[in-house]
């Protein structure tokens, strides 16, 4: 039996350390990406740092990823449709977020800028899936919180811990189910094994 083989695009990001645990754990091997240098080691992961001026170059060992999971923002890949397709994609699970939804007629113009880029990056995702034969899952969660990293729920705490209390301004319409990173991961990897028609 081959040994399985995954690409992670946004490998050093909160919910790309999440799902790295868990591929390792259920005996992936994965060939994780990042924009920046990494020290880190680890026999079941291959790092490699993108290269934005000649990506494929990347893919010189012509080693092939069938299956990748894309944790990095949504409006990014395209930029990496070259890579994936250079390492032979068939299969790719990839984070969007309900603000497409939720943002997309704010009173906040970047909030609206957002919820535009979340959109058009889904539209192209499918596109460029349909066009090359590759099947694709799109999620689609909400505020993601864990660790003490998160831009949400641990800025509340923060402010909480830090003053006692936390002020509620207007009706606060905009009510959101805050979800845990490691459920995030957990789902894209259960994503993985999904059968697609």
């Amino acid at each position: 039996m081959s040994e399985r083989h995954v690409g992670l695009l946004g490998a050093t990001s909160l919910i790309g350390e999440c799902l790295l645990k868990q591929l390792i754990q259920n005996n992936w091997h994965i060939t994780a990406f990042s924009r920046h240098p990494i020290t880190q080691s680890h026999p079941r992961i291959t790092w490699q740092q993108l290269d934005t001026t000649n990506q494929l170059s990347i893919n010189s060992k012509k080693i092939n990823i069938a299956v990748w999971l894309c944790v990095a923002p949504i409006w990014i890949l395209p930029e990496h449709f070259d890579l994936l397709s250079a390492y032979g994609a068939r299969r790719i699970v990839v984070l969007s977020s309900t603000s497409r939804y939720t943002k997309n007629h704010s009173s906040d113009p970047s909030e609206r800028k957002i919820a535009q880029q979340l959109i058009k990056g889904e539209e192209f995702v499918q596109t460029w899936a349909a066009t090359h034969g590759v099947k694709w899952i799109i999620l689609r969660p909400t505020l993601i919180y864990g660790y003490g990293r998160d831009k949400n729920i641990a800025e509340i705490v923060r402010f909480i811990r830090r003053f006692g209390f936390f002020p509620l301004l207007g009706p606060a319409m905009g009510l959101r189910q805050p979800v845990h990173v490691e459920d995030v991961a957990s789902a894209c990897y259960a994503a993985l094994g999904t059968k697609l028609d």
